[in-house]
């Protein structure tokens, strides 16, 4: 009967292990995904808020990976503190698109839509370290 229950017991433990390793791998390639759709088109680093320097876009899909390197942990925040916000913005400086906005910790990717072909620049929000990539 021991050897039964231990036998039963094994199983469901590998059962488990094996489904929360196929769901980081399904993540992990669904990340992988969202930032392998293109070539990368601009790359910035930096601190705190900032307005990139402009880079050409063509119209249609582009995808923005970022990330934010904070370490503040998040039950440390105070109300409205740890924004980061990404906003795609063309030449004038006009709002395209919000690509980013979160009061978290962030590390992934979206693909937004590009009106058209042109020039644009990122402004950043950001309480620290962050990189962004942009590819299309």
């Amino acid at each position: 009967m021991r050897v039964k229950i231990f036998f039963i017991s094994f199983i469901l433990l590998a059962f488990t292990v094996f489904a929360q390793t196929q769901t980081s791998t399904s993540a992990e390639e669904t990340k992988m995904k969202a930032t392998k759709n293109g070539t990368p088109v601009a790359s910035f680093k930096g601190t705190g808020n900032e307005t990139t320097k402009s880079f050409q876009l063509k119209s249609g899909k582009a995808t923005f990976e970022a990330e934010l390197n904070w370490e503040k942990p998040d039950n440390e925040l105070a109300p409205g503190e740890g924004k980061f916000a990404v906003v795609l913005q063309d030449q004038q400086g006009k709002t395209v698109e919000e690509v980013i906005a979160t009061f978290d910790h962030f590390d992934g990717a979206r693909t937004v839509n590009v009106p058209k072909d042109g020039k644009y620049q990122l402004q950043i929000t950001a309480p620290g370290p962050w990189s962004i990539t942009v590819e299309q």
